[in-house]
């Protein structure tokens, strides 16, 4: 047999190769060296040793006196602070970077903000949506690395930290936590049949925290909208809104007009009540449809008083900020529901008719407190066809008609309102609605007569808000062409509960440009210039998820740094190649195989196979006499 043939023998059966050795040639009686080519089939070659060389004074060497070697003494393992230093640097980093982005998506993206901020942050803050975007990428991206450098580092401290135990740390968990380790292979071990609970733990640790990192780099946008945000330059005190109805203003309010000319016969209308009490909720300038909350099918509208209502004046100069923004005012919201409930109708006291003969032109208005539902009103216009006739209509047959249920709600609101021509732009911070079921109805009934009654205030019936409902009797028959007729019924049947309110005119104790000092203390708000930019916002509950995550994956690591501080453990000096330290600096113990060379059996190894190879491996520092390398 061979050398070759033997060596390969001989491994396949104790995996020990052969190595070079001295062999005594008993024919020749000399030592000969023999060498192994575990490579090669050829026979060993056998080399003789040659003779010493003969003794020469040339040779001769003065013995120096013996001296006992010193030891060598073992370097002493790396501070707490100088083996945490890198950790420590990168950890308070990212937590400055954590609490700056989230302070920055509060003040540059949150909807709360967005609409009222203060002058100084606003100049800080104010920027379109590229700029603010980007600043915020920006963060991110650098939470996002230093927190993914700051964990892979207190993975490896940590797995070097657990080897410095006198048992060590078991293999699978030394890979699983070691950086050069993949997220693959991490979960591969989390994963595998093989792995014990504590690798188990450790693989799915660092994949948990590894995906909550990248999670939270991306969970800021989802759900995130875009908003028109308003810079603020000049804010100033008004008394603004819209209140509920006093019935007491109404008999006050007629009194002081008729006291303007007490020998005039009619009954004075200004012009401008007449045009708002038929258009007052189509009005940018006063209202603004809104969602319905009473009801489904209800038409709701808000009117939050605007620049119109606000006391006083807004200032002038500043052009460029073209919008006035007011801030948390009382509001009336009105919801009418088409039709009646047949519980509810109507006595001939709860209706009025206004004609005037001979002309046709004749209409019947009926109000009553609704039995269906407490709280609210209900009212009904009915064309009279043939006029009318000692104050009814002249014929009782059946009259086009439309009905509504109408329901009053007081609640705040913030509106921002165009300088220009007072348009109300958008309304926000729109509280909890309240229902007002204590309407004076004969006080309303009332201010509804003085507007309706076109013969008391001497008006031709045809410029009456009257002909505009008895020349379309046909369109108040049909569903779809009757929605303009009905809008005109919402109008005049919302504008008593709009002029008769604490803010309005009708309360004539009120001044156009002094504010008033006797008004409830929810009309003293403050008034701002303002001019628009686009934002971004995001979801708070996303911001929540954020937080969450990212904090996490920073108490993780701020908790690993403060048990290595505390414990103080045997830690390697550590460079920044960790296979280098690997090789040098740990050692394994229970390998069958007595070491990592070629006859271990995982050269050709996958997955699978070096993790039930190494089950039982245990990694601890390499020490001894030298210290830690």
């Amino acid at each position: 047999m061979s050398a070759y043939e033997r060596y390969r023998g001989q491994e396949e059966d104790d995996h020990q190769p052969l190595y070079d050795h001295y062999e005594a040639d008993e024919r020749h009686h000399e030592l000969q060296y023999v060498h192994y080519d575990p490579y090669s089939r050829r026979e060993p070659s056998r080399l003789p040793i040659p003779p010493p060389a003969p003794y020469t004074p040339s040779h001769t060497t003065i013995a120096e006196p013996y001296t006992k070697p010193t030891a060598t003494k073992p370097r002493k393992a790396a501070s707490r602070f100088s083996a945490t230093w890198y950790l420590f640097f990168l950890v308070v980093l990212s937590t400055l970077l954590f609490v700056f982005t989230i302070w920055f998506v509060q003040a540059a993206f949150s909807g709360e903000t967005g609409l009222r901020t203060s002058q100084v942050m606003s100049k800080l803050l104010k920027a379109d949506v590229g700029g603010a975007l980007s600043v915020l990428r920006i963060a991110q991206g650098l939470l996002t690395t230093f927190t993914v450098l700051a964990l892979t580092n207190a993975f490896e401290l940590l797995q070097w930290a657990l080897s410095g135990r006198p048992r060590g740390i078991g293999f699978a968990s030394f890979l699983g936590l070691s950086p050069t380790t993949s997220l693959l292979g991490v979960v591969a071990i989390a994963m595998s049949r093989v792995s014990r609970l504590p690798e188990r733990v450790w693989g799915f640790t660092r994949v948990l925290l590894v995906v909550a990192i990248w999670v939270a780099g991306v969970v800021l946008f989802i759900r995130a909208s875009v908003i028109t945000a308003y810079d603020v330059t000049q804010t100033y005190d008004v008394t603004a809104g819209v209140g509920q109805f006093n019935g007491s203003y109404v008999s006050s309010y007629l009194d002081m007009l008729k006291g303007i000319n007490p020998e005039y016969n009619y009954t004075i209308v200004p012009s401008e009540h007449l045009l708002n009490s038929y258009s007052l909720v189509g009005s940018s300038m006063h209202s603004m449809s809104v969602h319905p909350t009473s009801c489904q099918t209800c038409d709701s509208y808000l009117l939050p008083g605007g620049i119109y209502m606000t006391t006083p004046w807004p200032p002038e100069g500043h052009e460029e900020y073209p919008l006035i923004d007011i801030n948390d005012a009382p509001a009336l919201r009105v919801d009418f529901e088409r039709g009646m409930d047949a519980k509810d109708g109507f006595t001939d006291e709860d209706c009025s008719t206004y004609g005037s003969p001979p002309f046709l032109i004749g209409i019947k208005l009926c109000v009553s407190k609704s039995n269906a539902f407490p709280g609210s009103l209900v009212a009904g216009v009915y064309v009279c066809n043939n006029g009318t006739e000692n104050g009814a209509c002249s014929r009782p047959e059946p009259m086009a008609n439309i009905t509504t249920t109408m329901s009053a709600y007081a609640l705040s609101a913030s509106v921002v309102s165009s300088r220009s021509n007072f348009s109300i732009m958008t309304v926000t911070g729109i509280s909890q609605a309240t229902q007002n079921t204590n309407i004076d109805i004969k006080a309303y009934r009332q201010a509804l007569d003085w507007i309706l009654n076109f013969t008391a205030s001497g008006i031709p019936p045809p410029s009456s808000v009257a002909e505009h409902f008895w020349n379309a009797q046909d369109q108040i028959s049909s569903p779809y062409w009757s929605a303009e007729l009905t809008r005109t019924l919402q109008s005049t049947l919302t504008f008593p509960l709009w002029l008769f309110n604490p803010n309005n005119y009708g309360n004539i104790d009120l001044n156009d440009q002094q504010m008033s000092t006797n008004l409830p203390k929810e009309f003293y708000t403050k008034a701002s210039l303002t001019r628009p930019f686009t934002k971004i916002v995001l979801d708070r509950g996303m911001l929540i998820a954020f937080i969450a995550l990212e904090g996490l994956s920073l108490l993780f690591i701020w908790a690993v740094l403060v048990w290595l501080w505390v414990v103080n453990p045997e830690l390697p000096q550590l460079s920044s190649y960790p296979l280098v330290d690997f090789a040098f600096k740990a050692k394994e113990q229970g390998h069958e195989g007595g070491g990592f060379g070629y006859g271990n059996g995982l050269v050709g190894a996958d997955d699978k196979r070096i993790r039930r190879k190494l089950k039982d491996v245990r990694v601890t520092l390499r020490g001894g006499d030298t210290g830690f390398m």
